[in-house]
This record gives C-alpha cells, sequence and structure tokens, in this order.
C-alpha cells in the first residue's frame, strides 16, 4: 500500500477547481463587515460537531467558494494563511510537478473535500472570533500550541501569527511613540485571544 500524504497546493494548479460561474471572484466587499460578522459571540458557541456541519455543505458549491473561503481567513488578519490541503498520493502530481491524467478522478474528490471542510472551517473561524474581547495579556507560550492545533487540521497551509510593529511617526525622535507600542501591542494580544477562540472552535474538524 502507498502512504497517502498531505500535499499543499494553490488552487491555480489544480484540476477544475474554478467555477466559471460564480461571481464570487468578482466580489469587491470587505469580506470581514457583515454580513460575515454577523454572529454570536464565541463565549455563548454552542459545542459545534463540525463533521456534522460539513455533511450540510454542498461539495460543487464549496469547491467554487473555495479561494473566496482562503481570501475571507486571509482578511481576518490572525494568522498566515496559505494553500488548501489536498490528501492524495504523492504520485498524483509526479507529471513533472503537474496533476497526472491517471489520477484525475482522485484529485476531484480530494478537492471537493477539502473545500467542503475549508468551508467549514471557515465558517466556524467566523463565529469562533466575533465574541472574542479580553484586556488581559495573553501567554505567550500559548501561541504556538493553537497554531500546531490548526495545522494540525490540515486544512489550510497555516504560517505564524500575524503581529503588527509599531508605527513610527517621526513625532517621538524617529522612534516608535509610546501610544503606538500600546496600540500595537494591544492588536497583537488580540489576535492571540482570536487564534485561541478559532483553534478551541475547529478541533473536531
Amino acid at each position: 500500500m502507498i502512504p497517502r500524504t498531505s500535499l499543499v497546493l494553490g488552487l491555480a494548479t489544480l484540476v477544475g477547481c474554478a467555477n466559471p460561474g460564480s461571481n464570487h471572484s468578482e466580489q469587491d466587499a470587505d469580506l470581514t463587515e457583515e454580513p460575515w460578522l454577523e454572529t454570536t459571540p464565541s463565549s455563548q458557541l454552542p459545542d459545534f460537531e463540525l463533521n456534522d456541519l460539513t455533511a450540510d455543505i454542498d461539495p460543487e458549491e464549496a469547491l467554487g467558494e473555495a479561494e473566496v473561503n482562503l481570501e475571507i481567513l486571509a482578511e481576518l488578519d490572525v494568522f498566515e494563511v496559505g494553500d488548501l490541503i489536498l490528501d492524495v498520493p504523492v504520485e498524483a502530481f509526479s507529471c513533472y510537478g503537474w496533476p497526472c491524467p491517471d489520477w484525475a478522478d482522485e484529485i476531484a474528490v480530494a478537492q471537493e473535500e477539502a473545500s467542503v471542510r475549508l468551508a467549514a472551517f471557515t465558517e466556524i473561524a467566523l463565529y469562533a472570533i466575533s465574541g472574542v474581547s479580553s484586556s488581559d495579556v495573553f501567554p505567550e507560550d500559548g501561541i504556538g500550541e493553537h497554531l500546531d492545533t490548526l495545522r494540525g487540521l490540515e486544512v489550510v497551509e497555516v504560517g505564524d501569527l500575524i503581529e503588527d510593529e509599531p508605527e513610527v511617526t517621526g513625532n517621538c525622535y524617529n522612534l516608535p511613540c509610546p501610544e503606538e507600542i500600546v496600540a500595537a501591542e494591544e492588536r497583537n494580544n488580540e489576535r492571540a485571544w482570536q487564534l485561541e477562540a478559532i483553534a478551541n472552535a475547529t478541533r473536531s474538524l
């Protein structure tokens, strides 16, 4: 038996990944504004069974919206979002780095399955961060754990937590002013709490 491995792939390289009939690629609205975030605060979220949630998602529709869902995750501005992850054998892409024709059916199935999980992940992430609000300092050693949780889901490629650097306005001898330092620290702390909320809400995916 040939072991199966998860391949991180850009959507543009996938066979048939775009849906010509979808109008989502033409959206120019801010994806982080309503109705995306018109949701329940994370403290009041039910105990989601995400595998049950995926059963209600139309695979064909999810495939056509995969790129938009990746954009939505990136617009959340919490962690670095890479490409969709497919669970396919390595040899399926051994034709000079391109999908092999003999594996077209398997790749198509993997694309749909990955897109459904991505749709569920995106929906729950939006719910999870909508109610996050804490002035407490997030424990720094917990950030890596939550990033590893998201990476372990193998839905999308997950990079580092996004961090703001204090803006240098030139008003403080070419150094960041105290208020700019505080603003950056507060935003980075908010991201850490949002990361935790997403990790906790999506563990069962």
